[in-house]
């Protein structure tokens, strides 16, 4: 048994890099895809009411989009006028309307689609619908509505300011 305790003491520690750590507050979201890839977004970059821009968190210049920080860090933005963001999303936690929500739906984690023409954000995977205003789940199965992410404005970009409001999928906490 001793022996065993012994081996067993000798796995390898898990080794977690700067771009596969989960968000943390004070981190600038930046384009996850495309031209920009890895630049911070500004408010001018988003269109009222239009699409969401796929966005990954950037801490110590590193992008956090590696391993299973590649899922977990997915996070869209869209900007709302402040008054159109509804509950039980938290107008206090966007930045004057612009609001941040993950990309995984809470129901297996598949990666939310692009809203349409109902302003609403399907999961492609089972059918579950979420309000973009407020991220609520308008159609089931999804349990729950999409976490929302607490973000500000600071120097003309965005930067997370708080931990998730709720667990998002493939975390254990929020």
């Amino acid at each position: 048994v001793s022996f065993a305790t012994i081996l067993g003491g000798l796995r390898p520690v898990p080794f977690i890099t700067d771009a596969q750590k989960p968000v943390e507050i004070g981190d600038v979201l930046v384009y996850a895809e495309g031209p920009k890839a890895g630049q911070p977004v500004s408010p001018d970059d988003l269109e009222k009411d239009g699409p969401y821009i796929t966005v990954y968190p950037k801490g110590n210049d590193v992008v956090r989009s590696e391993g299973q920080g590649a899922t977990i860090n997915a996070i869209m933005i869209l900007k709302y006028a402040l008054s159109d963001i509804i509950a039980p999303a938290k107008p206090e936690a966007t930045a004057d309307g612009i609001i941040a929500f993950s990309k995984l739906c809470p129901h297996l984690g598949c990666s939310v689609l692009a809203k349409g023409p109902d302003g609403n954000l399907p999961c492609p995977c089972h059918g579950s619908k979420f309000d973009g205003k407020s991220g609520k789940v308008l159609v089931a199965p999804s349990p729950r509505g999409l976490p929302q992410l607490p973000i500000k404005l600071e120097n003309n970009q965005f930067v997370v300011s708080g931990k998730w409001l709720e667990t998002v999928y493939g975390t254990v906490e929020a």
